[in-house]
């Protein structure tokens, strides 16, 4: 046996006679394939392996009749002898193939012998809801808007406890019903003759003394025994230093202690009135800070005010009705022009105020040709359907049905 394995080792490494041939020019050295080594060395391999099986094979079994290894012997000679053929070794036992490796790309196909997994059923895709739109936002209820602060009313007491405006108010006349007139004559005082003559018209009148005229106490005391009602004519600065107010005159930058002095001096000249209005004061009445103590004033004292608004931006009467002062603001000014045709006219004004408004209050001045007018006109009313009231009585209907003066606040 061992002359067997080394005859045929010996053959298997004797190479074959050639005949002498010119090299072929050298070939282009082809790719070389991944792998290509590493099959030659298992080809070894398993070569060794196999000579090794065969040896052992004929040492445990000897068998005489065995044939030897086939040896190829008639290969042209000018052809590479071609490699013996191995038989192949055997197949190794089966074992469990190790799990594919995970691959993103390539779908795994089971092998032909083994039974095909169920196919996996995939569900199909359902179809998606229908998109439900969003209910819009409900709207938010508007904030309830807010109150306005109700402005101070002053109150209108009755007897004993009456503000002072109240107890010397002119009477009211009795059984007049339909739109009221208040006619306010001011400037009264120092022409002592012209004030004979406006205190001896038809009362009830609204009469305004200055308070620098001379012999007030009796010429108020005069007019109050004729059924009128007395105020006070404060002079206020004007705009223009050629409009005179005449003496002690309250000034917009005399400051609150000038004013108040000068103030209580003009309400000491004279009683039983109902309270003030302004003579003059285009600058004084626009000026809030110089109005303040004045209305303060009135308010501490329970006296009214009438805006004469001898300027648009007045802030008289807004700032009465806002402290609480009773007040009310003048309609028609009768005698800008002082003769019967344009006074006449604008006493045709008043009456058409009172009708829309159902009240309407004038300022006059003592000039004749504004008394003759008053004398023939204030004869009419009754015939016109118009009441004559003093001034008091506007405002206090006013106060009672919780209305606000038409120029006040």
């Amino acid at each position: 046996m061992d002359d067997k394995l080394i005859k045929l080792v010996a053959d298997f490494k004797r190479p074959s006679p050639r005949p002498y041939r010119a090299p072929p020019p050298p070939p282009k050295p082809p790719k070389r394939r991944a792998g290509g080594g590493v099959g030659r060395v298992v080809l070894g391999v398993c070569v060794l392996i196999l000579g090794v099986g065969a040896l052992g094979w004929d040492l445990l079994t000897p068998e005489p009749e065995e044939t030897p290894f086939p040896i190829a012997t008639d290969l042209p000679p000018a052809q590479v002898p071609e490699e013996p053929k191995v038989a192949e070794a055997p197949a190794p036992e089966k074992s469990d193939p190790p799990p594919p490796s995970p691959s993103l790309d390539v779908e795994q196909k089971p092998a032909p012998s083994e039974a095909a997994p169920a196919p996996k059923v995939v569900a199909e895709p359902k179809e998606p809801p229908p998109a439900v739109e969003p209910e819009p936002p409900k709207a938010q209820p508007e904030p309830a808007p807010v109150a306005p602060k109700p402005v101070p009313k002053p109150v209108i007491a009755t007897g004993k406890d009456a503000p002072v405006w109240l107890r010397n108010a002119a009477a009211m006349p009795t059984g007049s019903d339909g739109p009221m007139i208040a006619i306010v004559i001011d400037d009264l005082g120092v022409d002592k003759k012209r004030t004979e003559r406006v205190i001896a018209l038809k009362q009830p009148l609204t009469l305004s003394f200055l308070p620098y005229a001379t012999e007030l106490p009796r010429q108020t005391e005069a007019a109050r025994k004729a059924g009128h009602e007395l105020m006070v004519h404060v002079p206020m600065e004007p705009l223009g230093a050629k409009n005179d107010p005449g003496p002690g005159g309250l000034k917009a930058s005399g400051g609150a202690q000038a004013t108040l002095k000068q103030l209580r001096w003009d309400l000491s000249r004279f009683d039983a009135y109902v309270g003030i209005n302004n003579h003059m004061g285009s600058k004084f009445t626009a000026d809030k800070t110089a109005m303040t103590p004045v209305i303060e004033e009135l308010k501490a004292r329970g006296l009214l005010f009438l805006d004469s608004r001898t300027i648009g931006d007045t802030t008289g009467a807004s700032l009465a009705q806002a402290l609480g002062v009773p007040n009310a603001s003048r309609d028609v000014f009768l005698d800008n022009e002082p003769n019967s045709a344009a006074i006449g006219a604008r006493l045709g004004d008043l009456e058409a105020v009172a009708r829309r408004t159902g009240m309407a209050i004038a300022i006059g001045h003592p000039h004749d040709a504004t008394i003759d007018a008053l004398t023939i006109w204030l004869q009419t009313l009754p015939a016109k359907g118009l009441v004559q009231v003093p001034l008091t009585a506007i405002v206090k209907h006013r106060l009672e049905q919780g209305e606000t003066p038409p120029n006040g606040g």
